[in-house]
């Protein structure tokens, strides 16, 4: 007898990443549950005709409510779940990822971040994980929610952590510059490899879809995974300076952007100007600053494990990795937009 489709729910369709997950792993046969704070909003990504000829249903959910957590699970009966940090939650996320196994499921996808392995090396292991330090704010935060999964899901088939690197959707907090001409950024030479979202969740889709190894449910699949830890990247590192050029080409701009390099104190106000929680500001300055780790000795330091990144989105979609022009030229909309 055939196994029957699993359901699964995304948290967090409206953005690229997890409508890019819920839409793939769709296209697996999976039936697919909208967890959202507000399902009468509009998903950017995902075409009201796909939505309602598919197997699609919204809940409304939010993982900072594990109760609204917990009945969305029950009420649609999934077995398997994509989520992603929410910053702000006291018990990094335990609750909620409690609620998520009470009611049902079995299996997470947790969309995490390749700067865990700044800290932790090769090693995966929740000791390694909580010695993260907390002023490494995005590592240690990512790190603490990975830790709660491995204990609440167990390390084998439960739960699979996704790192990728620089998301390509960072650099539309340049719009504004890249629209006056000029770009003020610190250290424009660093190079990142500017993954697009979309990659990522098609990967966290594929993996929804086909289960894990030595989980219950899983399917027998090429693409089965063995680990609990995914690290993913871009197909290419690119200086910041050289994507403003490849986004004000795609934005049509008469003359070229000018790019302005700026001090941390500077790069610092930006960001909170921008609405950036303060310690989080001050640890991407630290993170961009030449002086942050090994300088340019290793222009690939910013990124652990960098090859095995960039194999896993082939291994995963079947293809190569969006390249940077590639995912530009489909998002310059976004560019040009107002405010």
């Amino acid at each position: 007898m055939a196994t029957p489709p699993p359901t699964i729910i995304i948290f967090g369709p409206t953005g690229q990443t997890a409508c890019s997950a819920a839409r793939t792993a769709h296209s697996h046969g999976a039936k697919i549950v909208l967890a959202m704070r507000d399902p009468s909003k509009p998903i950017p990504g995902l075409p009201t005709t796909e939505e309602q000829r598919g197997n699609y249903t919204r809940v409304q959910a939010d993982l900072t409510d594990p109760a609204s957590v917990a009945e969305a699970v029950k009420s649609s009966g999934a077995t398997r779940a994509f989520i992603y940090f929410v910053f702000g939650t006291k018990d990094y996320m335990r609750a909620s990822i409690e609620a998520l196994r009470d009611n049902g499921v079995e299996f997470v996808v947790f969309l995490s971040s390749s700067s865990i392995g700044l800290h932790t090396g090769d090693r995966d292991d929740v000791t390694a994980l909580r010695s993260i330090p907390p002023e490494a704010i995005i590592p240690y935060q990512h790190g603490m929610v990975e830790a709660e999964l491995a204990d609440v899901f167990g390390r084998e088939g439960g739960c699979v952590a996704l790192r990728p690197g620089y998301f390509a959707s960072n650099l539309f907090r340049l719009k504004d510059g890249i629209a006056k001409g000029e770009v003020r950024i610190l250290a424009p030479q660093l190079t990142w490899d500017c993954i697009a979202p979309e990659d990522i969740g098609e990967v966290g889709g594929v993996i929804l879809a086909k289960g894990a190894t030595g989980s219950a449910s899983a399917d027998a699949d090429e693409h089965a995974i063995s680990g609990n830890v995914i690290y993913l990247y871009g197909p290419e590192n690119r200086s910041m300076g050289e994507a403003i050029g490849v986004i004000g080409r795609a934005s049509n701009k008469a003359e070229a952007v000018r790019v302005t390099s700026i001090s941390k104190e500077e790069m610092l106000e930006q960001f909170v100007q921008q609405k950036m929680p303060k310690p989080l500001a001050e640890y991407l300055v630290k993170v961009q600053s030449d002086d942050s780790g090994n300088g340019d000795s290793d222009p690939d330091w910013r990124r652990p494990r960098n090859r095995e990144g960039i194999e896993n989105v082939r291994k995963y979609t079947g293809r190569d990795g969006t390249g940077l022009e590639e995912w530009v030229e489909r998002n310059k909309e976004g560019f040009l937009a107002q405010g």
